[in-house]
């Protein structure tokens, strides 16, 4: 039979236990949060690369050196988009087709402008959540 003393010593007994579990996983997760963050050079690592003659981007890993190629055969940046587009349709077509938009930025040399071409996809006016179901 437990007396209320007794109880009070349980009590405090899981307080105490459950207490110096929460200190010890609060420590635990700073110590790993200050040492796993901290970095001896704060600038981030640089993948990009400076190009002169230009640059060729992609969704698919495949489909960028495919633009490359064509713009290093004297190819347009506008026939490297289509190289491009059409890798994409065959390597990631869950990321185009129906309802897929289209950005670019155009810069023409001749003229010394930058253009940017926003198609972002708009579902009609009658669509709705389930009209492809």
């Amino acid at each position: 039979q437990l007396t209320s003393f007794s109880r009070f010593n349980l009590s405090r007994k899981k307080l105490l236990i459950v207490s110096s579990l929460a200190a010890i996983v609060t420590i635990a997760l700073v110590l790993g949060l200050v040492l796993g963050l901290r970095s001896d050079d704060p600038t981030p690592p640089r993948s990009s690369k400076t190009l002169s003659g230009g640059a060729v981007t992609s969704n698919g890993p495949e489909c960028a050196p495919i633009g490359a190629r064509i713009l290093r055969a004297n190819g347009s940046a506008v026939d490297a988009a289509i190289a491009v587009m059409l890798c994409e349709e065959v390597t990631c077509p869950q990321s185009t087709g129906l309802g897929g938009g289209f950005l670019a930025t155009v810069y023409s040399r001749e003229a010394g402008t930058v253009i940017s071409l926003d198609a972002r996809e708009t579902a009609p006016l009658a669509a709705s959540e389930d009209m492809f179901v």
